[in-house]
């Protein structure tokens, strides 16, 4: 079963029981959505209480830019609806993360439920993952983007030192696509 089922099937529990045992019933779980088209939607939670990973948007390996910054920007919304210190500006606000100040460490607590959780694909417990990341170099090195591993291996990449003749725009395109493709791959 997925994370998301799972979440799911235990939210729907623990509300069963919650209405059983009180005269109220209390407020819904936020549950994913799932849809044919490989995309899953969530709601926000409603409150800026600390809400477990199970709550958190789960971001998928195709998922778009748009729909990436739409939940950082709620995180980010949160953070600054919370207290934390934001740098304004460069396409929206942004938090300082120097600033460690008991406002910004309650603000950080009250939106953990809204951080987005990265695709399981990418996590580097997956025992997969070192040899999708290697692919994933390989792709981008045979589409024409030159890349070179930083260390720990898995860690990151940097554009190596041979110039490349694609755009931003077609960069931006070869490493979703050989994200998509190498951490997709059944080995």
């Amino acid at each position: 079963m997925t994370r998301l089922i799972r979440a799911a099937l235990v939210a729907s529990a623990a509300l069963a029981l919650l209405t059983a045992c009180g005269p109220e019933a209390p407020p819904p779980a936020q549950v994913a959505a799932l849809t044919t088209s490989g995309s899953a939607t969530t709601t926000a939670p409603s409150t800026t209480a600390a809400t477990g990973a199970a709550e958190r948007p789960q971001l998928r390996l195709d998922s778009s830019e748009e729909e990436v910054k739409r939940y950082w920007a709620a995180y980010f919304a949160c953070l600054k609806q919370n207290g934390h210190k934001m740098y304004e500006g460069r396409g929206g606000d942004s938090p300082d993360q120097r600033d460690t100040s008991p406002a910004s460490q309650a603000a950080k607590t009250a939106c953990a439920g809204k951080i987005p959780v990265q695709p399981p694909e990418l996590d580097q417990k997956n025992p997969e993952y070192t040899d999708n990341y290697r692919a994933y170099l390989k792709c981008m090195d045979g589409k024409g983007l030159k890349v070179v591993p930083i260390e720990p291996f898995g860690s990151g990449w940097n554009y190596a030192d041979t110039p490349s003749s694609l755009t931003e725009q077609q960069r931006h395109q070869v490493e979703r696509d050989c994200k998509i493709e190498a951490f997709s791959a059944k080995r």
